[in-house]
């Protein structure tokens, strides 16, 4: 992994790791992951997907949306956050272009996030389309359908402009999501969804020990290491 900065004009630039391709074939698309309302793209959870992505040769780069320190905010109105999701993409295209032997400038990528990180990227995709920001796929981690006990307020307006294949990763104790209402929506995407589950697992992916089918705790790591296979082949579709 490389620690580093993305300029992204005006004077600001956000925290981003690279988290460099593994084996022999090559890199394969790459992966954009933004973090959830607290602003950390260090979340555990986030840095497992990008982990078992990079282990299957995808250069992934997850990064912050501000410059402000995880905690202190998310970027604002949802028409900001959209611009910032396309400045960050931009500027993690030109970083891995130059950082990445293979991976062309103008590359497809995948784009997503966990919570509302995920959220941000699916608005941005149904704003511009996928083929207009060179986006091929969608991952979703942990995606805020409803805030708890809400769900009434499901966010699902925008669904119908996501014309790229899509993922949800996300476990059944999420309170975030209820997977009736979702089932009941994911027709209104425009490109196809992909569900992966992890039994027992809360908002960050964590299975505690009493909600385990097996009685067997496992954290974020752990969770996503036993999706990963699943997760390594929607990835590698794109």
């Amino acid at each position: 992994m490389t620690e580093g900065r993305l300029a992204l004009g005006d004077g600001i630039d956000v925290a981003a790791t690279l988290h460099r391709p593994e084996g022999p074939a090559g890199p394969r698309t790459p992966v954009l992951l933004l973090p959830g309302a607290r602003g950390d793209p260090d979340a555990a959870h986030l840095v497992a997907v990008a982990d078992v992505l990079a282990t299957a040769g995808h250069p992934v780069v997850r990064a912050a949306l501000t410059p402000r320190p995880p905690g202190q905010g998310v970027v604002g109105t949802s028409a900001r956050a959209v611009e910032r999701c396309r400045q960050v993409l931009a500027a993690a295209r030109t970083h891995v272009a130059a950082q990445v032997t293979g991976v062309a400038a103008d590359a497809g990528w995948i784009v997503g996030g966990a919570s509302y990180g995920g959220r941000v990227a699916s608005l941005t995709v149904a704003d511009a389309g996928g083929a207009a920001l060179g986006v091929v796929g969608l991952l979703l981690v942990a995606y805020p359908l409803h805030p708890p006990g809400r769900p009434d307020r499901l966010r699902v307006a925008h669904f119908g402009g996501i014309d790229v294949p899509v993922l949800m990763l996300s476990g059944d104790a999420d309170p975030f999501l209820t997977e009736e209402l979702l089932a009941a929506h994911a027709g209104d995407l425009a490109g196809p969804l992909t569900r992966l589950v992890v039994p027992g697992g809360a908002h960050d992916l964590a299975v505690s020990g009493r909600r385990a089918p097996d009685g067997r705790r496992r954290d974020p790591a752990a969770a996503v290491a036993e999706q990963a296979d699943a997760l390594v082949a929607w990835a590698g579709a794109r």
